[in-house]
């Protein structure tokens, strides 16, 4: 099964679909033949984007439970991460790319496997243009 990773921007416009609507469809189809690498941060990324998003009244709590519960659904893959892989090449890659870290552990994801990666995040996009990471 092919794969790709996916960062927070995409995953959260699956429930909010405010922007990207056709293309965010377009990716969540792919899931039916792609499996999705996510970085270990992805879980706690997700939970506070769905906590911001209730706090700003565009969710409700019951929203957030069940995308969640669909998500569980989805072939999402959770990597691990090591303390020593973060305290090195994620954290170079925001160094050297000045990200924080969280989006830099999607880049050094998708560079370490070689693999595509899907985001609406412009920054990162920029980026991963500018290294040789194919976008999504």
């Amino acid at each position: 099964m092919k794969k790709f990773v996916i960062d927070n921007s995409v995953v959260v416009s699956w429930l909010l679909e405010e922007e990207h609507v056709k293309k965010s469809r377009e990716i969540l189809n792919k899931l039916s033949s792609h499996q999705v690498c996510v970085p270990s941060i992805w879980p706690y990324e997700l939970a506070n984007a769905l906590f911001v998003a209730e706090k700003r009244n565009r969710i409700k709590e019951a929203d957030s439970v069940a995308f969640i519960c669909d998500l569980k659904n989805l072939p999402i893959i959770i990597e691990d991460s090591s303390f020593e892989r973060i305290g090195k090449d994620v954290l170079s890659l925001s160094r050297e790319h000045k990200i924080t870290v969280y989006d830099a552990s999607y880049i050094e994801l998708a560079l370490r496997e070689d693999l595509a990666l899907a985001s609406f995040d412009k920054e990162i996009i920029k980026i991963c243009k500018k290294i040789g990471v194919v976008v999504i």
